[in-house]
């Protein structure tokens, strides 16, 4: 599984080159944040550091043998043997080699694949989030372009208003208090379009942010809401799917061969030794020895312990992780469930007719078919309602992200 999971990460950032170009659709902007995000780089550089230290691992030997080599004069004195003054050079040259007798190698491995296969995940899980984020991000943007808009239009037929208010004032046709509230009202949605156009600003830096490069927005119609299964198959979905909840998995078992890379360690290890000599006058030595430490001071019990402890904590802490998306997956099912229900009760051709109305009030104001105080309450409720729709649209949009993150389901069905 690790294996294919890095290979699928592996062939998934390699097409991500050059992948910033329009036309912008919901895979195009998930393509481009994914290869320009630091986050997932910083991942798979992670991910690419534990394949060097799993080539480490491997190795027969855990350490390099020894060589140590010595040497002495050695001189006669005149009550021995030898002839006094003789002088003799001694050497020694020893060959050692640690070799680890309780399987270290195999529990070192296990121990490092679990990494890997925690960091795969890891991997997995960033680029789920940065998905989610750029989705997030880009349906923000598209709907604050028109929001910009309906400010625009708003403030451009509320001055018209003002300034049919304020010529009948000045001929005395209607009073000066009505003149004022066109005015004020104008004042108003002048101050709205300002804010939109910085809210609009303020969602084209993020999603330039995320994408590191400019991403015009269009705006197009919401395809049909999504036909949801029961909450126990999304849950079920997330907790396979999802790399959070991988990860979490996966640093269980990685855990766990820590603890038995800890307990195998608490054996001492066995040095074998070569060595050759020329002792006393020019007399030659051969031998082997065996040697090992006693584990008096250090037993590696503290060490056992921890790992075995650590365990504990990498299943809680996955346990903590499904609970924590159960009930995410529940709160996005209940919530994605009530957007739609409120979208299907807005009748669709409201939302057109709405913008006709407003686009006449100037007309009907000036044809005497209503009065200031009537155009500008009309021209207030049909700005609240349609603000209210862009509002309801894009909650409807961001649930149903939220939902397909939160329940690990394919993004690119959303495209809008």
């Amino acid at each position: 599984m690790l294996s294919a999971l890095t290979a699928i990460l592996a062939v998934s950032g390699a097409t991500q080159e050059n992948s910033c170009a329009p036309p912008w659709t919901s895979q195009q902007v998930v393509t481009c944040a994914l290869s320009r995000s630091p986050e997932v780089q910083r991942a798979e550089a992670e991910l690419a550091a534990l394949a060097g230290r799993r080539t480490s691992e491997a190795r027969l030997l855990s350490s390099n043998p020894t060589l140590a080599l010595t040497g002495a004069q050695r001189r006669a004195l005149s009550g021995e043997s030898e002839a006094a003054g003789t002088t003799v050079l001694n050497w020694t040259a020893t060959l050692s080699q640690e070799v680890e007798l309780a399987g270290q190698r195999s529990a070192r491995l296990d121990a490092v694949n679990g990494e890997r296969k925690a960091q795969a995940q890891r991997v997995w899980a960033a680029r789920q989030s940065v998905s989610w984020m750029a989705l997030r991000a880009w349906q923000v943007a598209r709907v604050s372009e028109e929001a910009t808009r309906l400010a625009s239009d708003a403030a451009t037929i509320t001055a018209s208003l003002a300034r049919v208010a304020a010529g009948r004032a000045t001929e005395q046709l209607v009073s000066q208090v009505d003149a004022d509230t066109a005015a004020a009202e104008a004042w108003r949605l002048s101050l709205a379009k300002l804010e939109a156009e910085r809210r609009r600003d303020e969602a084209r830096a993020e999603l330039l942010s995320i994408l590191g490069t400019a991403a015009p927005p269009v705006v197009t119609a919401l395809s049909e809401p999504l036909v949801l299964p029961p909450t126990a198959l999304l849950l079920d979905q997330a907790l396979q799917r999802r790399g959070d909840v991988g990860a979490a998995r996966a640093e269980t078992e990685a855990a766990a061969g820590r603890r038995r890379l800890a307990q195998r360690q608490r054996v001492p290890n066995t040095t074998l030794s070569l060595f050759a000599q020329s002792d006393g006058f020019r007399e030659r030595v051969l031998g082997v020895g065996v040697s090992f430490p006693i584990p008096v001071w250090s037993t590696g019990a503290g060490e056992a312990q921890e790992a075995l402890d650590r365990v504990t904590v990498a299943e809680k802490n996955a346990e903590s992780v499904q609970r924590q998306v159960q009930l995410e997956v529940e709160r996005a099912a209940l919530e994605y469930r009530s957007r739609v229900q409120a979208a299907r009760a807005l009748p669709p051709l409201l939302v057109t007719r709405a913008h006709g109305h407003l686009e006449a009030l100037a007309t009907g104001l000036r044809a005497g078919q209503l009065s200031i105080r009537d155009a500008l309450l009309s021209e207030r409720s049909l700005l609240e309602f349609l603000s209210s729709e862009l509002d309801a649209r894009l909650a409807l949009s961001l649930s149903e992200l939220e939902l397909r993150r939160a329940a690990a389901l394919p993004f690119f069905e959303a495209s809008r």
